[in-house]
């Protein structure tokens, strides 16, 4: 959740800083790609070398299903997602 909330921070409105329509419509175009992200090193930076291989094989089985267009080379471990550019 702390690793979400680093992506959610800059949508907290305070007295000084509003939120606008677009702010939000920009972060919802982007929440499933920053869910996965977080659950990939949340979940699976628990383990092992033989774990992460395990867990990234796993998860590459399961990704085309949620219909987030993510690289197929190296391991999910060496992307991340820059929320600027909205790619890998």
């Amino acid at each position: 959740m702390r690793l979400l909330d680093c992506y959610l921070a800059p949508y907290i409105e305070t007295e000084i800083k509003k939120i606008t329509p677009e702010m939000i419509e920009h972060l919802a175009s982007q929440i499933k790609e920053i869910f996965l992200f977080c659950f990939i090193w949340s979940i699976g930076c628990t383990t092992t070398q033989v774990g992460r291989d395990k867990f990234d094989k796993f998860m590459r089985e399961q990704i085309p299903k949620t219909k987030i267009s993510f690289p197929e080379e190296n391991s999910i471990y060496d992307w991340f997602w820059n929320t600027e550019t909205k790619e890998w």
